[in-house]
């Protein structure tokens, strides 16, 4: 007789959070996910044993941070308004650093977000 290896391929599960994100049910999205104080391995609150961030139970529940993505502060925004941005706050810091701007005088986000959208006509934010 011969016995062969058969690597058990796991169904990978989702669940829509409230926002419409798809949300993997894993350990790593769980609620009762916790972190032993010693160790500082991955541990299950429910069941109490070391688990992998892929592994996935009957008692899986969406983590408070997973119920949060996707919440309208959250929006994912263009590459080349982040990079706006990066490039307008380095300004700004080396400005306050040389002396020649108070920190009280920076560009609200606001106030950027309209000025990319005047430079560019576009919004800053991926539909």
């Amino acid at each position: 007789m011969f016995f062969y290896e058969f690597k058990i391929e796991k169904k990978k599960r989702m669940e829509t959070n409230k926002f419409g994100v798809k949300v993997n049910v894993c350990c790593a999205s769980c609620a009762n996910k916790c972190l032993n104080g010693v160790t500082q391995e991955r541990e299950c609150s429910k069941h109490g044993g070391k688990v992998a961030a892929d592994d996935s139970c009957d008692d899986w529940q969406m983590s408070e941070a997973m119920k949060r993505v996707g919440k309208n502060e959250g929006r994912v925004k263009r590459l080349a308004y982040l990079k706006y941005i990066q490039k307008i706050r380095l300004a700004e810091q080396q400005a306050i650093e040389a002396g020649t701007m108070k920190a009280k005088d920076q560009l609200t986000v606001e106030e950027i977000r309209q000025q990319f959208e005047e430079q560019y006509l576009i919004s800053p934010y991926l539909s």
